[in-house]
């Protein structure tokens, strides 16, 4: 596109009274404005000439403008938005605006597009904007060394390995409270020989009541077993006495 051209194109439901150019510029034109009564007016209109509009600049970064509309409330709206609605499309269900260079005062069309979320956090990973990307060291001062750092969760957030060991060794981190108990719920110790652990060693139980909890299901199981017998040859009875 030719960096000297410039397109406008109406401001999706402020046609006539907006315009918005793919270089990210928001300009008003000229139009009938009406001017509500007052104590010393009864309401007027009259001509209010366009001009190029300066945007805000919110907390994130991105712009953002009023729209003053005849009979309508005014309306916030982010510059990024109505450029790509009105150069692209309605934006999808789902998706974000994002910006090509991570730029939010960038709002050319050509750096704008509609995308998923995860789309807008890896364009943040790619151009260096991602502040927890860029930490070298963890809150405690761990270097994040490949040997000192693993990944967890499905995005992949890394984590310090030392924090992690060190939390276990001081009983709490991964089983939180839990991890510091000496005894399980109904009283019995967790002594080596009666604790089991998972795979991963993240969950703990207690065996005395694993084995009792084992054999309540056997006898429960076997006492169902025997009345389905029972019924079975009740059944079986009354089809004979009836024959």
């Amino acid at each position: 596109m030719n960096a000297t051209h410039e397109e406008w194109r109406p401001v999706v439901g402020y046609e006539g009274e907006y315009e918005v150019s793919d270089h990210g510029r928001i300009r008003s034109l000229d139009r009938i404005v009406n001017v509500a009564p007052s104590v010393r007016s009864a309401g007027y209109q009259r001509r209010q000439r366009g001009r190029i509009i300066s945007p805000s600049r919110g907390p994130s970064g991105h712009l953002r403008i009023i729209l003053h509309g005849n009979d309508r409330p005014d309306r916030g709206a982010s510059v990024h938005v109505l450029v790509l609605t009105a150069f692209v499309g309605p934006r999808p269900e789902g998706m974000f605006c994002c910006h090509e260079d991570d730029n939010p005062a960038n709002n050319h069309v050509s750096n704008l597009r509609w995308d998923t979320p995860t789309a807008n956090q890896l364009d943040a990973l790619r151009n260096g904007r991602n502040k927890n990307a860029n930490k070298t060291h963890c809150k405690h001062g761990h270097e994040y060394t490949p040997e000192n750092t693993y990944r967890q969760g499905k995005r992949g957030g890394r984590f310090c390995r030392e924090c992690h060991l060190s939390r276990r060794r001081n009983g709490v981190g991964v089983g939180g409270h839990n991890a510091r108990k000496t005894h399980c719920p109904q009283g019995h110790e967790y002594s080596p020989e009666n604790t089991g652990t998972s795979k991963n060693g993240h969950v703990r139980w207690c065996r005395t009541c694993k084995r009792q909890k084992g054999r309540e299901t056997y006898y429960r199981d076997h006492e169902k077993s025997k009345e389905r017998v029972r019924q079975s040859l009740k059944r079986l009875r009354a089809r004979r006495a009836a024959c």
